[in-house]
């Protein structure tokens, strides 16, 4: 399954404010987000989870600085972490289906390649 972008172009452009173009291959975003330095081929976002839809491999997300909404689709290389083992039964590793909307989660993109690399769940439900 690749990556696919649905508004994720628009919320990286809100939250970075240069013009981001989506790239010709679907699993990507232009890869010249912003500033790179060797120090930092890492861009984060925090957002919050709006919905989750396992059967689809779909998360709907707000970036908490911007309130831009974005779906994303979870492909096979992107790895679902938990922040700590003690929310998720001692596992770190999650699946599709341990997210919940509610969730604060860290996006974490490749700016080489503009693919979404990782996300970490910061917090097990909105409190």
């Amino acid at each position: 399954m690749k990556l696919q972008h649905t508004l994720l172009a628009t919320l990286l452009a809100v939250a970075l404010a240069p013009a981001i173009a989506v790239a010709s291959s679907p699993n990507s975003i232009a890869p010249d987000i912003g500033e790179t330095s060797a120090s930092s081929m890492t861009l984060v976002l925090k957002c919050e989870i709006l919905a989750v839809q396992p059967e689809d491999g779909t998360i709907r997300l707000r970036e908490l600085e911007s309130g831009t909404e974005g779906t994303i689709t979870i492909a096979d290389g992107i790895q679902l972490r938990a922040r700590y083992k003690k929310d998720f039964g001692g596992r770190r590793k999650l699946a599709i289906r341990d997210l919940s909307a509610g969730q604060n989660v860290k996006v974490l993109i490749d700016r080489r390649t503009g693919t979404i690399t990782q996300i970490n769940v910061l917090r097990t439900s909105a409190t």
